[in-house]
Order: C-alpha cells, then structure tokens, then sequence
C-alpha cells in the first residue's frame, strides 16, 4: 500500500495540499528475523533539524520474505532536508502511551528488543518536480544484550544498508538513545541519503548516483 502525505515544516495533513513537489520513497523492509512471531515497522517523518515526528498512516508487518514499503510525501515547501525513522517493535503501533489489548494493540513492551534506523534525505524536493529514492534494508539495529552495551553494526559496506552499488555516498552511524526511556534502551542507526542519490523522475534515464550534473558538486537535475 502506498502511504501519502501533504509535508509542511510546521504540520502534516492529507488536506488542502497541491501538487507542488512529490517525493516517492521506497524501502525493502527484511524478512521477519528468527525468533519473532511478529515484527512491525512505524514510519514517521519530520522536515529540519528540530522538526517534530508524524507518523506515517500505514505501517508494515515484517513477513517471511522482503516486502517493499513505499510512501510519498507532498510538499509547497521546497527547502530543508526530511528526516525519515523506522522503528521496529511488537506491538502493532509501536507506541506506549495510551497501547492497550483494547485498543489492537498489544500490552506496552519495554524494552522491545529490535531498535530503530534513522534517515536524513538532503532537499528531496524540487518545485513542480517528482523525485524519489529507493533503498535496502538488509539487516535490523538491534540489541546484541539485555543492557543494550553492544549493537548490531550497521556496516553498510557489507551490505546491511544497500542502494544500489554505484552509489556508495551515504553513512550510517551507530548510536544509541537514553537507556531511561519510556520504550528502554534501543539500538539506532543514523544515516544519511546525499541529494545527488535523490532520483529526478521527470529525467529520462535519471538513475540513482546521476541524479546531479557535472559531478556530485554540480545543480540538481530537478533544479
């Protein structure tokens, strides 16, 4: 199911937006890991350094083979990077406050033992322009002990986090947040999609790692 949403700096709405600039996203999401009998991913996007999360309508439940996850953001606001967070956990939302057996969502689980990757896409938006990117999830950040000292290592270069092989432009991090939390302590990964990987879609033959003129340096193939 393709989830879509109208992307503002300040609020997110499915209402009264036009068609200024659209992003389309893709991402591979891994089969359900051994151990689980079930596995959710929750989407949420902001815009800017301190933008607030929204989370995206539709979520995903981890199947026994890779299944892709798309979604597409609207915008009239063209400048700024969107800061995309997967989470994954066992309780279908995700979510603490007020997740109830009631409410479909299952009992609250601190700490759910799969962490969460975090991605910051550089100015996916050109005015009246379709861009999109599409990328691998090959393997989740998660706990490597119940204190949550060691995590899986994102690695990328081993392919863990995989666009496609010719754009190797892009990091990701390990961190991990405060062990207190409401959800305890998580494995999460930060990681970093360059504008130039942002594909252009109304160019003919546009491929990820082209998506910028005369080198990584040059304009934007949408500006």
């Amino acid at each position: 199911m393709l989830t879509r949403l109208c992307l503002s700096f300040a609020l997110l709405s499915t209402a009264g937006c036009t068609n200024n600039a659209t992003f389309d996203g893709e991402v591979l999401l891994p089969a359900l890991p051994a151990g689980f009998d079930t596995l959710f991913m929750r989407a949420s996007v902001s815009r800017g350094a301190d933008g607030e999360f929204a989370v995206l309508p539709e979520g995903a439940a981890l199947a026994a083979n890779p299944q892709p996850y798309n979604f597409s953001l609207v915008t009239e606001s063209f400048d700024g990077d969107v800061n995309l967070k997967l989470e994954f956990c066992q309780s279908a939302n995700c979510d603490n406050p007020g997740c109830s057996a009631g409410a479909g969502c299952g009992p609250v689980r601190s700490p759910d033992p799969i962490g969460e990757v975090r991605m910051r896409i550089e100015t996916p938006f050109y005015q009246a322009k379709m861009t999109d990117v599409s990328f691998d999830l090959v393997l989740l950040p998660a706990c490597l002990d119940e204190a949550c000292s060691e995590f899986t290592d994102p690695d990328i270069f081993e392919g863990s986090f995989r666009l496609p092989e010719d754009t190797l432009h892009r990091w990701c991090d390990l961190d991990a947040t405060d062990p207190s939390g409401p959800r305890g302590p998580r494995a999460v990964w930060n990681c970093l999609v360059e504008r130039c990987d942002v594909r252009c879609s109304d160019v003919a033959g546009d491929a990820l790692g082209g998506s910028c003129q005369d080198g990584r340096s040059g304009p934007h193939r949408c500006e």
